[in-house]
């Protein structure tokens, strides 16, 4: 997932989208396996259980950074 703004993470920011990519995980019944920082992207892999769409775990995520956070 990329920054909409090309703005580049800094450390604090990588900081808060791993600790909220791991909490939103946690609360779907889904896992991190992976995660990659770049310039201005994070680049993840989670398992998600099949009983749970796996969109519902990225709106989820995506609702925490971008509209509460505004980092991506």
């Amino acid at each position: 997932i990329g920054s909409k703004q090309n703005k580049e993470l800094n450390t604090a920011a990588k900081k808060i989208i791993a600790e909220d990519l791991f909490s939103t995980t946690t609360n779907e019944f889904s896992q991190v396996e992976e995660i990659e920082f770049g310039k201005n992207y994070v680049f993840f892999t989670i398992l998600i259980s099949f009983d749970i769409a796996s969109q519902k775990v990225i709106d989820a995520f995506l609702d925490k950074i971008s509209k509460e956070k505004g980092i991506l």
